[in-house]
């Protein structure tokens, strides 16, 4: 016999959650670069005897009634709702495991017996819930069979009730993207980051002491540095703030919203503070980190055993003869372009001034900058100038957190052509507020979007874990190409 865990769907996002994340149904929701409803059908796949089914609208509650009449072999549903999501999978893994035993009906989640819990019954009393609970809109049937029917147990899984927006908030701040030798732990109020990286601890502690009074405003300030063994860490205080990269993924942030959170980007932009070095100097740091670094990644990419297979798709799919002609064509772009440029200061920069690295609260305009490049004396903050808003352009116009998210379609078009597909097509009302910002602050939007593509070259080595990723930025970065070489055809 089999156990049906019904993902509810149906139920309305809350306001405050909506106005958080641009959510229409929470099952959308991305968490560690899955949606809920996929990491919840993974829990249902590991889980023995257990079937899924995503219920989405009213048509799927009726099919839903008449499969469980016609299967006979389902004797038992749990039913979820979107809202509410686990934060320890694994224990909610188990509990999902031990309940092939039950043998009682059983409430549970942070709320047992609530408007809104987790219920697991058997094929009939679910019939019963579905045509009073869910099609009359009952919201008291379950928690009116509280210790009647139900036995309520306690939150296994710690679930949170994402309809609660401090809840949501919670879900989405424990989004961290780190590397194989990074680690991220956190309790209500503090952020513990480490690695067995122990000299880019230091250097990502020690930058926020280096800088000037005017920059550190705009940085959540690290703090209690230590070294143990082989791995180093500092801590943060825990802001319960989205980053920026997630809420351009759910497409939370409308035009309106890009214009004061540009105004405060730009305005930490502004205010880097600025270094005159000689002419070779100022030349030595644009060459290293727009060709040197270029170069010495796709050297790296090239030893990897997935190039291979990426240089097929590319000869045999696309309209490029391999890596090097998209590489070349930048090169040369590069050379014809650098004149736009003359020698001039270098500023402190971030250094990965990216959507990921920048906490933002679209209500109260709460810009808040981590993970920087870090530095352990004051020559290692200067940068080149247009490092920063290339990152940001990355992020802005080049829709790379999408991209690192997982968000794209690789396709085989006709005539077997292979095509890179986004969520989203750059919005012409960003990208125009976008260059009225970088104009204004001093920066050629044409110059700044041919180093976002090297960045996105850049990238390939450090991505190659997820094999279709590199080939996404290869495909991203050619695109861009075109449309520097259109708009410097034009000028």
């Amino acid at each position: 016999m089999s156990r049906l865990i019904v993902y509810d769907d149906t139920l309305p996002v809350s306001e405050a959650v909506r106005s958080l994340t641009g959510l229409e149904h929470y099952a959308d929701l991305i968490h560690r670069k899955q949606r809920l409803a996929e990491r919840v059908a993974q829990l249902a796949a590991n889980t023995r005897g257990a079937l899924f089914t995503h219920m989405r609208n009213r048509a799927d509650l009726r099919a839903l009634r008449e499969r469980l009449r016609q299967e006979e072999q389902i004797d038992r549903v749990l039913y979820w709702p979107a809202s509410l999501f686990p934060s320890d999978l694994d224990e909610a893994g188990v509990m999902l495991n031990k309940l092939r035993y039950a043998d009682q009906f059983y409430l549970f989640g942070p709320d047992p017996g609530g408007a809104c819990s987790l219920a697991d019954m058997d094929v009939a009393l679910f019939q019963t819930f579905c045509a009073r609970g869910l099609a009359d809109g009952d919201p008291a049937f379950l928690a009116d069979r509280r210790g009647v029917i139900f036995t309520p147990l306690e939150n296994i899984g710690q679930f949170l009730d994402l309809s609660d927006l401090t809840a949501c908030t919670q879900l989405l701040t424990r989004n961290f993207d780190v590397r194989f030798f990074n680690g991220i732990t956190h309790n209500e109020y503090e952020v513990v980051k480490s690695s067995s990286d122990r000299d880019k601890m230091r250097r990502e502690h020690d930058y926020y002491g280096l800088l000037p009074p005017q920059m550190q405003p705009f940085f959540v300030q690290p703090y209690d540095f230590q070294e143990q063994g082989e791995r180093a860490s500092y801590r943060m205080e825990r802001l319960l703030i989205p980053d920026l990269a997630i809420q351009w993924i759910h497409q939370a942030l409308a035009p309106s919203d890009l214009e004061p959170l540009l105004a405060r980007v730009f305005r930490f932009i502004d205010l880097r503070a600025r270094k005159s070095v000689p002419p070779a100097q100022w030349q030595a740091e644009v060459e290293e980190k727009y060709v040197a670094k270029l170069d010495e990644r796709i050297a790296a990419f090239k030893r990897l055993p997935l190039f291979e297979r990426v240089e097929a798709l590319l000869v045999n799919a696309t309209d490029y003869t391999g890596l090097d002609a998209i590489v070349a064509r930048y090169h040369q772009l590069y050379a014809q372009l650098s004149a736009r440029r003359k020698p001039g200061d270098l500023v402190i920069g971030h250094g990965d001034l990216c959507f990921s690295n920048m906490l933002y609260d679209k209500h109260t305009q709460l810009l808040r900058l981590i993970d920087p490049r870090g530095a352990t004396s004051e020559a290692d903050l200067y940068a080149d100038p247009y490092y920063d808003v290339a990152k940001l352009s990355h992020s802005v116009l080049g829709r790379y957190d999408f991209i690192n998210q997982g968000l794209f379609d690789l396709r085989l078009e006709s005539g077997l052509t292979l095509s890179l597909t986004l969520p989203i097509e750059p919005d012409a009302q960003v990208a125009e507020l976008f260059e009225a910002y970088l104009t204004r602050s001093g920066f050629d939007l044409t110059v700044t979007r041919l180093y976002e593509a090297s960045l996105f070259l850049s990238m390939i080595p450090l991505h190659a874990d997820v094999a279709e990723k590199p080939l996404g930025f290869i495909l991203n970065a050619a695109a861009i190409l075109d449309w520097v070489e259109q708009r410097a055809a034009a000028r």
